[in-house]
Protein backbone atom coordinates (compact mmCIF):
# COMPACT_ATOMS: atom_id res chain seq x y z
CA UNK A 1 0.00 0.00 0.00
CA UNK A 2 1.15 3.16 -0.53
CA UNK A 3 0.48 5.32 2.08
CA UNK A 4 0.85 9.03 0.43
CA UNK A 5 -1.75 8.25 -2.27
CA UNK A 6 -4.02 6.57 0.29
CA UNK A 7 -3.98 9.54 2.49
CA UNK A 8 -4.21 11.72 -1.05
CA UNK A 9 -7.40 9.92 -1.68
CA UNK A 10 -9.11 9.76 1.53
CA UNK A 11 -8.68 13.72 2.07
CA UNK A 12 -9.88 14.21 -1.34
CA UNK A 13 -13.39 12.52 -0.10
CA UNK A 14 -13.59 15.11 2.51
CA UNK A 15 -13.07 12.53 5.06
CA UNK A 16 -16.94 12.91 5.32
CA UNK A 17 -17.33 9.29 5.78
CA UNK A 18 -13.75 8.30 7.42
CA UNK A 19 -13.50 7.07 10.75
CA UNK A 20 -11.60 3.95 10.21
CA UNK A 21 -8.01 4.71 9.13
CA UNK A 22 -5.72 1.41 8.70
CA UNK A 23 -1.76 2.68 7.36
CA UNK A 24 -0.24 -0.70 9.23
CA UNK A 25 2.43 -1.95 7.14
CA UNK A 26 3.50 0.71 4.95
CA UNK A 27 6.02 3.68 4.43
CA UNK A 28 4.16 6.35 6.35
CA UNK A 29 5.93 9.04 7.63
CA UNK A 30 5.65 11.05 10.59
CA UNK A 31 4.61 14.22 8.22
CA UNK A 32 2.20 12.48 6.66
CA UNK A 33 0.77 11.65 9.66
CA UNK A 34 -0.47 15.94 9.89
CA UNK A 35 -2.68 15.33 6.49
CA UNK A 36 -4.82 13.54 8.36
CA UNK A 37 -6.20 16.13 10.98
CA UNK A 38 -8.35 17.45 8.57
CA UNK A 39 -10.24 14.56 8.03
CA UNK A 40 -13.90 14.15 10.09
CA UNK A 41 -13.62 12.68 13.60
CA UNK A 42 -11.20 9.98 13.14
CA UNK A 43 -12.11 7.23 15.61
CA UNK A 44 -10.00 4.16 15.00
CA UNK A 45 -5.93 4.49 13.56
CA UNK A 46 -3.71 1.40 12.60
CA UNK A 47 -0.26 2.55 12.21
CA UNK A 48 1.23 -0.60 13.38
CA UNK A 49 4.41 -1.99 11.62
CA UNK A 50 5.69 1.34 10.42
CA UNK A 51 8.49 3.29 11.06
CA UNK A 52 6.60 6.76 12.72
CA UNK A 53 8.49 8.31 15.71
CA UNK A 54 7.26 11.11 18.61
CA UNK A 55 7.00 13.59 16.44
CA UNK A 56 3.72 11.62 14.37
CA UNK A 57 2.26 11.34 18.16
CA UNK A 58 1.93 15.21 18.04
CA UNK A 59 -0.24 15.00 14.67
CA UNK A 60 -2.43 12.22 16.50
CA UNK A 61 -2.91 14.23 19.66
CA UNK A 62 -5.14 16.39 16.93
CA UNK A 63 -7.57 13.78 16.84
CA UNK A 64 -9.70 14.21 20.38
CA UNK A 65 -12.22 11.39 19.13
CA UNK A 66 -10.26 8.37 18.29
CA UNK A 67 -11.13 5.37 20.60
CA UNK A 68 -9.33 2.82 18.92
CA UNK A 69 -5.11 3.34 18.08
CA UNK A 70 -2.26 0.81 17.32
CA UNK A 71 1.40 1.39 17.59
CA UNK A 72 2.81 -1.91 17.39
CA UNK A 73 6.23 -2.72 16.40
CA UNK A 74 6.92 1.35 15.68
CA UNK A 75 9.75 3.83 16.97
CA UNK A 76 7.26 5.64 19.94
CA UNK A 77 8.44 5.98 23.02
CA UNK A 78 8.21 8.21 26.40
CA UNK A 79 7.54 11.71 24.56
CA UNK A 80 5.12 9.90 22.02
CA UNK A 81 3.13 8.61 25.20
CA UNK A 82 3.01 12.53 26.42
CA UNK A 83 1.61 14.08 23.54
CA UNK A 84 -1.29 11.30 23.67
CA UNK A 85 -2.05 11.94 27.27
CA UNK A 86 -5.03 14.12 26.55
CA UNK A 87 -6.87 11.98 24.25
CA UNK A 88 -9.04 10.68 26.88
CA UNK A 89 -11.86 9.00 24.72
CA UNK A 90 -9.18 6.20 23.60
CA UNK A 91 -10.54 2.87 24.79
CA UNK A 92 -7.86 0.63 23.07
CA UNK A 93 -4.04 0.99 22.71
CA UNK A 94 -1.77 -1.14 21.13
CA UNK A 95 1.99 -0.61 22.40
CA UNK A 96 3.56 -3.88 21.51
CA UNK A 97 7.01 -4.02 20.47
CA UNK A 98 7.88 -0.12 20.86
CA UNK A 99 10.36 1.56 23.08
CA UNK A 100 8.50 2.69 25.90
CA UNK A 101 9.43 2.74 29.74
CA UNK A 102 7.85 2.67 33.16
CA UNK A 103 8.07 6.45 32.74
CA UNK A 104 6.05 6.41 29.71
CA UNK A 105 3.29 4.74 31.41
CA UNK A 106 2.82 7.61 33.89
CA UNK A 107 1.13 9.79 30.94
CA UNK A 108 -1.43 6.87 30.90
CA UNK A 109 -2.79 8.27 34.34
CA UNK A 110 -5.67 10.85 32.13
CA UNK A 111 -6.80 7.50 30.36
CA UNK A 112 -8.94 6.45 32.10
CA UNK A 113 -11.06 4.66 29.72
CA UNK A 114 -8.98 2.56 28.68
CA UNK A 115 -9.93 -1.18 27.96
CA UNK A 116 -7.40 -2.88 26.23
CA UNK A 117 -3.40 -1.87 26.81
CA UNK A 118 -1.16 -3.65 24.75
CA UNK A 119 2.95 -3.69 26.40
CA UNK A 120 3.92 -7.10 25.25
CA UNK A 121 7.85 -6.68 24.50
CA UNK A 122 8.21 -3.77 25.86
CA UNK A 123 10.90 -2.63 28.38
CA UNK A 124 8.16 -2.49 31.55
CA UNK A 125 8.83 -3.39 34.85
CA UNK A 126 6.83 -4.07 38.28
CA UNK A 127 7.21 -0.35 38.76
CA UNK A 128 5.47 0.84 35.50
CA UNK A 129 2.51 -1.76 36.70
CA UNK A 130 1.52 -0.09 39.66
CA UNK A 131 1.30 2.90 37.18
CA UNK A 132 -2.06 0.96 36.03
CA UNK A 133 -3.45 0.28 39.21
CA UNK A 134 -6.03 2.96 38.70
CA UNK A 135 -7.11 2.04 35.01
CA UNK A 136 -10.74 0.66 36.57
CA UNK A 137 -12.43 -0.09 32.99
CA UNK A 138 -9.16 -2.33 31.91
CA UNK A 139 -10.64 -5.65 30.68
CA UNK A 140 -7.57 -6.95 28.27
CA UNK A 141 -3.74 -6.27 29.32
CA UNK A 142 -1.04 -7.67 27.33
CA UNK A 143 2.44 -8.11 29.26
CA UNK A 144 3.95 -10.79 27.77
CA UNK A 145 7.62 -10.85 26.94
CA UNK A 146 8.76 -8.40 29.46
CA UNK A 147 10.59 -7.69 32.58
CA UNK A 148 7.00 -8.90 35.20
CA UNK A 149 7.77 -10.66 38.18
CA UNK A 150 5.82 -11.71 41.28
CA UNK A 151 5.76 -8.22 42.62
CA UNK A 152 4.14 -6.69 39.68
CA UNK A 153 0.96 -8.54 39.52
CA UNK A 154 0.63 -7.30 43.36
CA UNK A 155 -0.68 -3.98 41.14
CA UNK A 156 -3.35 -5.89 39.40
CA UNK A 157 -5.44 -7.05 42.19
CA UNK A 158 -8.16 -3.67 42.19
CA UNK A 159 -8.25 -4.75 38.08
CA UNK A 160 -11.55 -6.34 38.59
CA UNK A 161 -13.28 -5.97 35.08
CA UNK A 162 -10.07 -7.84 33.97
CA UNK A 163 -11.23 -10.50 31.46
CA UNK A 164 -8.01 -11.44 29.57
CA UNK A 165 -4.56 -11.55 30.68
CA UNK A 166 -1.24 -11.76 28.80
CA UNK A 167 1.68 -12.93 31.04
CA UNK A 168 3.84 -15.37 28.26
CA UNK A 169 7.46 -15.46 28.80
CA UNK A 170 7.72 -13.16 32.06
CA UNK A 171 8.76 -14.14 35.36
CA UNK A 172 6.03 -15.07 36.97
CA UNK A 173 5.93 -17.86 39.51
CA UNK A 174 3.47 -19.97 41.38
CA UNK A 175 3.60 -17.13 44.14
CA UNK A 176 2.59 -14.86 41.56
CA UNK A 177 -0.89 -16.32 40.62
CA UNK A 178 -1.71 -15.89 44.63
CA UNK A 179 -2.69 -12.54 43.69
CA UNK A 180 -4.89 -13.41 40.47
CA UNK A 181 -7.54 -15.29 42.75
CA UNK A 182 -9.99 -12.22 42.82
CA UNK A 183 -9.57 -11.40 39.23
CA UNK A 184 -12.66 -13.42 39.03
CA UNK A 185 -13.95 -12.01 35.29
CA UNK A 186 -11.12 -13.69 33.43
CA UNK A 187 -11.49 -15.92 30.53
CA UNK A 188 -8.26 -16.30 28.84
CA UNK A 189 -4.65 -16.24 30.74
CA UNK A 190 -1.52 -16.83 29.24
CA UNK A 191 1.14 -18.36 30.82
CA UNK A 192 2.92 -20.45 28.69
CA UNK A 193 6.60 -19.91 29.08
CA UNK A 194 6.78 -19.50 33.12
CA UNK A 195 7.60 -21.15 35.82
CA UNK A 196 4.36 -22.13 36.78
CA UNK A 197 3.92 -25.89 38.20
CA UNK A 198 0.92 -27.55 39.03
CA UNK A 199 1.50 -25.70 42.65
CA UNK A 200 0.33 -22.86 41.08
CA UNK A 201 -2.80 -24.04 39.21
CA UNK A 202 -4.35 -24.23 42.77
CA UNK A 203 -4.45 -20.38 43.12
CA UNK A 204 -6.96 -20.58 39.76
CA UNK A 205 -9.74 -22.50 41.04
CA UNK A 206 -11.30 -19.41 41.96
CA UNK A 207 -11.75 -18.31 38.34
CA UNK A 208 -14.76 -19.89 37.62
CA UNK A 209 -14.69 -18.19 33.97
CA UNK A 210 -11.42 -18.99 32.97
CA UNK A 211 -12.11 -20.82 29.43
CA UNK A 212 -8.72 -20.74 27.73
CA UNK A 213 -5.55 -21.39 29.64
CA UNK A 214 -1.73 -21.90 27.83
CA UNK A 215 0.56 -23.75 29.77
CA UNK A 216 3.09 -24.74 27.15
CA UNK A 217 6.75 -24.61 28.52
CA UNK A 218 6.20 -24.39 31.85
CA UNK A 219 6.62 -27.62 34.31
CA UNK A 220 3.11 -28.07 34.53
CA UNK A 221 1.64 -31.53 34.01
CA UNK A 222 -1.23 -33.48 32.77
CA UNK A 223 -2.09 -34.39 36.01
CA UNK A 224 -2.16 -31.07 37.09
CA UNK A 225 -4.49 -30.03 34.36
CA UNK A 226 -7.36 -32.85 34.77
CA UNK A 227 -7.67 -31.64 38.42
CA UNK A 228 -7.52 -28.27 37.68
CA UNK A 229 -10.60 -29.18 34.91
CA UNK A 230 -12.27 -30.74 37.47
CA UNK A 231 -13.28 -27.65 39.67
CA UNK A 232 -13.34 -25.62 36.24
CA UNK A 233 -15.28 -27.64 33.20
CA UNK A 234 -15.51 -25.28 30.92
CA UNK A 235 -11.60 -25.04 30.86
CA UNK A 236 -9.54 -25.44 27.42
CA UNK A 237 -5.56 -25.90 27.42
CA UNK A 238 -2.69 -25.95 25.12
CA UNK A 239 -0.84 -28.48 26.99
Amino acid sequence: MNALNTISTITALGGQITTNIELQDTAITDDQIAQLSVLSPIKWLNLGNTNISNKAMKFVAQMPQLEWLALYNTQIGNAGLRSLRGITSLTHLHLDGTRITDRGLAYLRALSNLKLLGLSRTRITDQGLALLAHLSKLRHLRLAHTQITDTGLTHLVALKKMDSLMLSHTQITDTGLIHLQGLTEIYALYLDGTAITDAGLKHLTTLHKLEWLTISDTAVSKAGIDQLKEILPRLDTDW
